[in-house]
């Protein structure tokens, strides 16, 4: 029918008119044949447990910290003129850095299959470790990436301002990290063996 999305899983099927956390992640443990884990106690974010915040977080990163970075370094540099003492080297290092993150990050979505926005476990798509591409070297490749690319970003747009404006996202990261972390360590069926290799 118009308006309902359809869920399919190992014979089984459901339907719902909403797309909210609420609705649909029961549904998706219940064709899974799971239990639907409780809420972490005090936790507004009643998704998948230790995503708690993940609307501020996403908020910041999606939206609101990627605007004032980008308005700040066009603000400092076209009108403020208050980082034209950043010289070019650094500017084409920034570059450098931004690119070099940005292929780690595309190689790590390309190798993993699983690489997602949400922290959560697939297991309607058979979720498991990845250990092939930068994940031989690196449990989280698309973060180590990150965490260089949000310094160089500032310096590449040649503003001063615009890179410390972008070093908030750095705590953001690091928390999302920690959630993520122990979500694998918790959920994934060999990624405690996989993190102390």
């Amino acid at each position: 029918a118009y308006g309902e999305v359809e869920y399919s899983y190992g014979g089984r099927s459901a339907r719902s008119r909403s797309t909210s956390h609420r609705e649909v992640l029961p549904i998706l443990y219940e064709l899974a044949g799971k239990p639907v884990p409780p809420p972490p106690s005090g936790a507004e974010y009643l998704g998948y447990p230790l995503v708690a915040s993940a609307d501020v977080t996403l908020l910041w990163f999606i939206g609101l910290l990627p605007l004032a970075h980008w308005t700040m370094a066009g603000l400092d540099r076209g009108r403020l003129h208050g980082s034209d003492t950043v010289p070019l080297s650094v500017r084409l290092i920034g570059l450098a850095v931004f690119v070099l993150a940005q292929a780690v990050i595309l190689w790590a979505m390309h190798v993993n299959r699983f690489f997602s926005s949400v922290v959560r476990i697939q297991t309607e798509r058979g979720h498991h470790v990845i250990t092939t591409g930068p994940y031989r070297w690196v449990r989280h490749p698309g973060y180590a990436a990150a965490l260089p690319m949000i310094l160089a970003s500032g310096l590449a747009l040649g503003s001063w301002a615009a890179t410390v404006i972008s070093l908030v996202g750095v705590p953001l990261l690091l928390v999302r990290i920690r959630n993520e972390e122990a979500v694998l360590q918790r959920d994934l069926p060999g990624y405690a063996d996989y993190a102390r290799q």
